[in-house]
């Protein structure tokens, strides 16, 4: 569960700072965080329930992404409506920013679960819902990663440029390593220690941006 905390330490300074940017932004960013949490709680809950009693509970590996795509997808927009504020220093975006971030997340969120669940109702054998989600949340935290790496290099923060940069490609390598991993012990405890390096990066690259940025000084 360490990975999934430190993630939710990261996401809400980012959230914080999004809704002191962004007006009347508070509610659909903590909810955003609420469901990227509630999706990495589930699948470190099946890791967990694995590991004690060999039960493979699937239905709770699957929340993963169906609660972190549409979480990911609600950041991204409103991290890219942020960004010209943040890049400036100014004290905030304007009045509109928020909500027209919040309505197109709405609408890729939607095609994404739309597609979703047209691929599981007509091929109820394959999982292309899956990578559905998968490649949409992926989009999202990438895009999310590569528009606060500019944004700290802008600001001449550039150790904390490299550390978003090192945790987005610590993610990406997971996934890779997931596939070599299985039924390894020592290389599935690798992987453990990057994700939790990933997020911890995270965590303090978010922190060392938000003291740079006046609009972080408004508390959530």
């Amino acid at each position: 569960y360490i990975p999934v905390f430190l993630s939710l330490a990261g996401l809400l300074m980012l959230a914080g700072l999004l809704a002191s940017t962004l007006p009347g932004t508070r509610l659909p960013v903590l909810m955003a965080v609420a469901l990227i949490g509630a999706g990495g709680l589930a699948k470190a809950s099946w890791k967990l329930i694995w590991v004690l009693s060999q039960l493979d509970h699937a239905w709770l590996a699957n929340l993963l992404f169906i609660l972190m795509a549409p979480g990911m997808v609600i950041l991204a927009f409103h991290v890219a409506a942020a960004t010209p504020a943040w890049r400036t220093t100014t004290a905030g975006a304007s009045p509109a920013a928020g909500s027209q971030a919040l309505h197109r997340s709405l609408v890729v969120i939607g095609l994404a679960w739309g597609l979703a669940l047209v691929s599981a109702y007509t091929q109820t054998e394959g999982k292309t819902w899956f990578f559905i989600l998968l490649a949409t949340a992926s989009f999202a935290n990438i895009t999310i990663s590569t528009l606060l790496i500019r944004v700290a290099w802008r600001l001449n923060q550039h150790l904390t440029s490299g550390l978003f940069l090192l945790s987005i490609l610590l993610i990406l390598s997971l996934s890779g390593l997931a596939r070599v991993s299985e039924g390894s012990a020592p290389l599935q405890w690798l992987a453990e220690c990057l994700n939790t390096l990933a997020h911890g990066s995270f965590a303090l690259a978010v922190w060392r941006l938000r003291r740079v940025i006046p609009s972080a000084a408004t508390q959530l």
